[in-house]
């Protein structure tokens, strides 16, 4: 049986606030954080 599970999350509200800027344009990380999994539960012979 196939799962599948995605979420998007803010990193700023969980306190992770730190960053770099980059030498070209912009930042080292960015603010949203996406987290995905594809699970596949198998039954035991």
């Amino acid at each position: 049986m196939p799962l599948t599970a995605a979420r998007r999350l803010d990193r700023q509200e969980f306190g992770l606030t730190g960053n770099a800027p980059l030498e070209g344009r912009g930042w080292l990380v960015g603010d949203e954080v996406r987290i995905a999994a594809d699970v596949e539960l198998l039954r035991g012979a």
